[in-house]
């Protein structure tokens, strides 16, 4: 559907009463010094943002600020992360920063002993400090920029019940489900995660807006996110039986609140005489975060956003969204996509999908995609030394230029029981694919690196055919070259490799086609489960140009 932007913010915004935040089209115009230095900041350099979940204050080992900032803030220091968003959200209403409106929340995690015994947020509020404070005089201290990132939902306290927070469990008027409803769907159907806030309330707004505005007065922040992705749900109607798309209106609340953080940043702005900025991450597929009530390109007209992030991660190796990029640059604002460990997970034995190359195969082909630059999101570096390698490779072509180097497609499987994202994901995109004895599968994939270096590089195949036998023949086409037939024994073996030349592979979509041919009854397809197209640059001397690796 196509929507006359400015005509349908006139007839929303008049609809909700933005009038009453006194903040009008020409109102960031009379300070020009101001919104420049607004430009200025959205754009500046930031090769990688880490978002820390916050979690970091379940696993300090002491009651001390040195101990919190060992577990991830410290580490990230000397990397390429330039940007920490860093979330103090347990669940609506309850926080590990200090607030006179919400909760505190100080309660242990069962999961992680250690937080029962050093109950490090109860200790730093004696010491009259919290974990956003501390990570804010650090980090600034070593010159990162510092956003404090907001969970717009969170359905986390059905997983774990000591999340509930006091605010949520006073008011299950305003949740979009009701309990019984993670009876009546399956874990898979968002509806099973009933116990999230309706926007559509208008106490609802208002109390979100409250402690923002709270943390934008208290705290030395350089920004605000605006996280949707935890989760993505705003709206009754997505919640009804059968599910609708939300109306207009309901999109038009969205601008209004966005509208209003942005008149509370520049109220602050204007007091401390430096711009503060807000981000929202959001789904990568704009008709899907239309659907959920987000209309991205309205609330870019609005001139209320600053950065835009794309997804929650869980398919790092779908197509780039290259519309979503390119309707940021149209109004002039960053964007960045998530890569999170969680979407990086390994699809069987001796499967790299889970290792370094792949997190630099996906950073590649956002790079060449124009993103302007890496967001993360699960990748922790007081998990392994694998997080600290991104944070050290992935901000910068250069860095990842002569090393290996994983291209793949994400799996359906990934996702498919987690209702509380997958209504934020494009599954059309995903695997697996049946393989049938026709048309044969079908799909296609992204290789963000310029032709030049693929033929200076040696490239190999593995594929993972699930439900084949050994009485199958399995075909296979790269970009319309046939490859090694598969048969026999190995038809049946977890993947198969499958050597490559130079002219097999092309630089940005490449189409992969398989069929099975065998007389073989059955009760299941075959199916593309998954592959993984490697690349090593065969010379150390290629070099980065004009976004691409060459």
């Amino acid at each position: 559907m196509t929507i006359n932007r400015r005509g349908f913010l006139a007839r929303t915004v008049a609809g909700v009463g933005l009038a009453a935040t006194g903040l009008s089209g020409g109102a960031l115009a009379q300070d020009g010094s101001l919104e420049t230095q607004r430009r200025q900041a959205a754009r500046r350099t930031r090769r990688i943002i880490f978002n820390n979940d916050g979690d970091d204050a379940w696993r300090a080992t002491e009651p001390t600020t040195e101990a919190f900032l060992a577990t991830r803030l410290a580490p990230c220091v000397d990397t390429q992360v330039d940007s920490v968003f860093y979330c103090t959200t347990e669940d609506t209403g309850a926080y590990t920063h200090r607030s006179k409106i919400a909760e505190l929340f100080t309660r242990p995690h069962p999961g992680i002993p250690i937080s029962s015994e050093v109950r490090l947020v109860e200790a730093l509020a004696k010491q009259g400090t919290d974990v956003l404070q501390v990570a804010l005089e650090f980090l600034h201290g070593h010159g990162k920029e510092v956003f404090w990132s907001h969970r717009m939902n969170g359905m986390e306290d059905m997983v774990a019940p000591f999340l509930l927070g006091k605010y949520k469990a006073d008011h299950p008027e305003w949740w979009l489900g009701k309990p019984g409803d993670d009876a009546k769907y399956a874990g898979g159907d968002h509806r099973h995660w009933y116990k999230v806030f309706d926007y559509g309330v208008p106490q609802v707004r208002e109390y979100v807006l409250s402690i923002i505005k709270e943390v934008i007065d208290n705290y030395d922040i350089d920004g605000v996110e605006l996280d949707y992705l935890r989760d993505p749900w705003l709206f009754k109607e997505t919640y009804s039986d059968p599910v609708v798309a939300v109306t207009e209106e309901h999109c038009g609340v969205m601008v209004d609140f966005h509208r209003r953080v942005r008149a509370m940043l520049d109220a602050k702005g204007r007091r401390v005489g430096r711009p503060v900025l807000l981000a929202l991450r959001v789904p990568k597929w704009l008709e899907l975060s239309r659907y959920l009530g987000l209309d991205i390109e309205a609330t870019l007209d609005s001139g209320a956003v600053d950065i835009l992030v794309g997804s929650g991660g869980y398919t790092p190796f779908a197509v780039p969204p290259r519309p979503f990029i390119d309707l940021a640059h149209s109004y002039g604002v960053p964007a960045y996509i998530c890569i999170s460990a969680s979407g990086m997970r390994s699809r069987g034995k001796d499967s790299l999908r889970a290792e370094m190359p792949a997190w630099r195969g996906a950073a590649t082909n956002l790079w060449d995609a124009g993103a302007d630059g890496q967001y993360i999101f699960n990748t922790m570096p007081n998990e392994g030394e694998l997080a600290l390698q991104v944070m050290r490779q992935i901000g910068d072509l250069s860095t990842m230029a002569d090393k290996q180097a994983l291209f793949a497609l994400d799996s359906w499987e990934t996702v498919k029981d987690a209702g509380w994202c997958n209504l934020a994901i494009n599954r059309d995109e995903l695997l697996p694919v049946t393989v049938s004895d026709k048309d044969g599968a079908l799909c296609d994939f992204y290789v963000g690196m310029d032709e030049g270096c693929l033929k200076r590089s040696q490239l190999s195949l593995r594929v993972y055919l699930r439900g084949a036998a050994e009485t199958d023949r399995i075909t296979i086409q790269l970009n319309g070259r046939a490859l090694p037939t598969i048969e026999g024994e190995a038809v049946a073996s977890e993947y198969v490799d499958i050597p490559l030349t130079a002219d097999h592979v092309k630089g940005r979509i490449n189409r992969l086609r398989a069929r099975v041919e065998g007389a073989q009854a059955r009760e299941t397809p075959v199916e593309l489960d998954h592959f993984e197209l490697s690349v090593v640059p065969g010379s150390a001397s290629d070099s980065v140009a004009g976004g691409r690796m060459m």
